[in-house]
């Protein structure tokens, strides 16, 4: 386990993996705490809003993201 980090990013949800996505593009390497040990083996979200697929349409075209 690391014993410093810049950024610490609080629960893996959308939102957390994609600012997640988004440091790593940059070059920042950041952790990701969250509740649960494993990913969720259900869904969670009954909508993905159109702003939400935009954002995500986005951070998929960027070179090196993933």
């Amino acid at each position: 386990m690391q014993d410093h980090t810049d950024v610490l990013i609080i629960g893996a949800g959308p939102t957390g993996l994609a600012l997640a996505a988004e440091l790593w593009r940059r070059g920042i390497t950041p952790v990701i705490v969250d509740q649960q040990r494993l990913g969720a083996n259900t869904l969670r979200a009954c909508v993905v809003h159109a702003r939400t697929m935009e954002t995500f349409e986005r951070l998929a075209k960027r070179p090196n993201c993933w």
